[in-house]
């Protein structure tokens, strides 16, 4: 399971790992999720929106949407990118 920033202005976008497998979590339990990430140190001050990518783990299929995990909450799911949108808009300052 991923974490995806991106930024609309630039097109730029950085995949952080979260070390999470959600093949784990069992239909119609919650899942309750902690995650604490590290900045890349080469991401760029600016805008960025906050993403969960539910990739299938399987190398040939992990670029691939239509075997990404689709979240039921309505307006997060990008059919094109296989991500769910949890932040539409935060802001980087610096990176220490």
């Amino acid at each position: 399971m991923n974490i995806v920033l991106h930024n609309p202005t630039t097109g730029g976008r950085w995949t952080i790992s979260t070390g999470l497998d959600p093949r784990a979590w069992k239909p119609s339990e919650r899942q309750d999720l902690e995650v604490v990430i590290q900045l890349p140190a080469d991401i760029p001050p600016g805008t960025y929106s906050l993403h969960l990518h539910l990739a299938d783990p399987s190398p040939a299929l992990r670029g691939d949407a239509r075997y990404a995990y689709r979240m039921a909450s309505e307006g997060v799911w990008d059919e094109v990118t296989g991500w769910n949108k949890l932040v539409d808009e935060f802001t980087i300052d610096t990176v220490p």
